[in-house]
């Protein structure tokens, strides 16, 4: 495996089923096996504002569908400034380390980018120690201010994207606001190091989105439990929400 910035470098794993997740959970993790259920689900109303509608309407269903799976549901606010400091200290943090990492090879191969990746190459250059120093001061603030939200007993629950997957028509400056939409969605467990699972639990005229599910720190075990058993009841009985142009109904 070849490092990216060590800070946010993690292992992750995709399977079919919810079961396999959670068994492989179980041979990765070094953690006491927590079958408690959560009690309260979080939405955080400044992410879902960064969904397109279609992705708005289809979460807002999926949000009633998990209400007989915990005791509560608030929505609240996770940056009262704006997202925007949030993925300021995360694109911070992330291209500096991006730099120290492969800089010295960029420097002396010169390899051939594409446009957009190298422009991000160039960039990540140009960050001082000072601004990453003072980015690494911010996440600690920002970690704190999210464990102070987010208690052992409650989840984050959101669109793991702020719409479906990206055309292969697509480019410009409609791509790079879908790409800074998505980092300002995926940038919070990042920073927070807490545990995230994403569930394809959502369509849009049959082309998936996944909702996510983030959990306090240290809960990885516990999520991924709290997401088979989840799983397992949707199973018996709806499965999916899915929206299309013209009605929006449960599958």
């Amino acid at each position: 495996m070849i490092p990216l910035a060590k800070r946010f470098d993690t292992v992750g794993w995709l399977t079919r089923e919810s079961g396999l997740l959670y068994k492989l959970g179980t041979i990765l993790f070094n953690q006491h096996n927590d079958l408690r259920p959560f009690k309260r689900i979080i939405v955080l109303e400044d992410i879902i504002e960064l969904c397109n509608s279609e992705c708005q309407h289809a979460f807002s269903k999926q949000k009633e569908l998990m209400k007989p799976f915990v005791e509560s549901i608030d929505t609240l606010k996770l940056a009262y400034d704006g997202m925007g400091s949030w993925l300021n200290t995360f694109r911070t943090l992330q291209g500096y380390e991006v730099w120290q990492e492969h800089g010295q090879w960029i420097e002396e191969y010169q390899p051939s980018f594409g446009t957009d990746i190298d422009q991000r190459f160039k960039w990540a250059k140009t960050i001082t120690k000072e601004e990453y120093e003072q980015a690494v001061s911010q996440q600690k603030k920002l970690k704190e201010h999210f464990v102070q939200l987010l208690d052992e007993d409650s989840l984050l629950m959101m669109p793991t994207a702020p719409s479906i997957a990206p055309l292969l028509k697509a480019k410009g400056e409609k791509l790079e606001e879908q790409r800074k939409r998505t980092l300002l969605m995926t940038c919070v467990s990042g920073l927070t190091g807490a545990p995230q699972v994403s569930v394809p639990s959502m369509s849009i005229n049959g082309l998936p989105v996944g909702v996510s599910f983030i959990g306090s720190t240290h809960q990885d075990l516990r999520l991924l439990n709290w997401v088979k058993e989840y799983d397992e009841k949707v199973q018996k009985g709806a499965t999916t929400i899915e929206i299309s142009d013209h009605f929006l109904s449960r599958n």
